[in-house]
C-alpha cells in the first residue's frame, strides 16, 4: 500500500513483509504439493485394485495390498511430520484474518483508505493458499474411500459371484481400516468444509472478542 502511496519503504519492513508472507507461505506450497503427490500416489492404487484385484490370486492380492500399505505409511508418516507445523500455519493465519475483522470492526475514518488494500491482499493470500491445500488434503481420505468401495465391489463380484466363503485375509483388514485423514495439529480436520467451518468460526469469534472488549471498555 505504501508503494502505491508513493511513500519510502524501510528495509526492517520489507524483511517483516517476508517473513509473514515469503517464509509461511513456502511450508504452505511445500506441504500442498507433497499432497498432491500423495493422492496422485492414492489414485493409481485405486486404477491398480480396479483393474487387477482378483481375490481368487492370492500372490496378485498380496502385491497389491503392499503397494497400498506402503502408500498409506507415507500418508501416516507425513501427517505426524507435519501436523505440528501446519498447525501453527492455520493458527497464525486465523489469528490476522481475526485481526482484520476487528480492525474493520472500529472503524476509524481512515482505515479504509490506508489499510484496505493490504488487509484485502492478506485475506485473498490466506484463504487461497488454504483452499487449495484443503482441496488436495481432503482429496486424500476421499480416494482412500474409493478404494474401499473398489474392494468391496471385488468381493461381491468375484468370490459371491463364485459361491465361494472364503475371503481374503488381508482384504478384510484394510477394508475395517479407517481412512487416513490430514490434520493439522489434530486440532483441525482437512476436509472439503474446513475452510467455510473455519471462516464462519474466525468470524464469530472475532465478533464476539470485540464486543467483548468494547463492552468492558465503557
Amino acid at each position: 500500500m505504501k508503494i502505491l502511496q508513493g511513500n519510502k519503504i524501510k528495509t526492517v519492513e520489507i524483511f517483516r513483509c517476508l517473513q509473514e508472507i515469503i517464509f509461511p507461505y513456502v511450508m504452505v506450497i511445500t506441504y500442498t504439493s507433497v499432497c498432491y503427490l500423495l493422492v496422485q500416489n492414492v489414485r493409481f492404487c485405486k486404477e491398480v485394485f480396479h483393474k487387477r484385484l482378483d481375490l481368487r490370486c492370492s500372490t496378485t492380492v498380496k502385491s497389491l495390498i503392499k503397494n497400498y500399505v506402503d502408500v498409506i505409511k507415507c500418508v501416516e508418516n507425513f501427517e505426524d511430520l507435519f501436523c505440528n507445523i501446519i498447525f501453527v500455519l492455520v493458527l497464525h493465519d486465523f489469528c490476522v484474518v481475526s485481526i482484520i475483522v476487528m480492525d474493520m470492526m472500529h472503524a476509524e475514518k481512515n482505515w479504509m483508505s490506508t489499510n484496505m488494500f493490504e488487509a484485502l491482499s492478506y485475506v485473498v493470500l490466506i484463504f487461497g493458499s488454504l483452499g487449495i491445500l484443503t482441496i488436495f488434503a481432503g482429496n486424500i481420505p476421499i480416494e482412500m474411500a474409493d478404494i474401499k468401495s473398489v474392494m468391496l465391489e471385488k468381493v461381491f463380484t468375484q468370490l459371491y459371484q463364485d459361491d465361494s466363503r472364503r475371503s481374503d485375509a488381508c482384504v478384510v483388514l484394510l477394508l475395517k481400516k479407517d481412512v487416513c485423514v490430514l490434520t493439522a495439529g489434530k486440532a483441525f480436520v482437512f476436509d472439503r468444509g474446513f475452510l467455510l467451518k473455519a471462516l464462519a468460526t474466525v468470524i464469530a469469534q472475532a465478533v464476539v472478542v470485540y464486543q467483548l472488549g468494547s463492552s468492558l471498555s465503557h
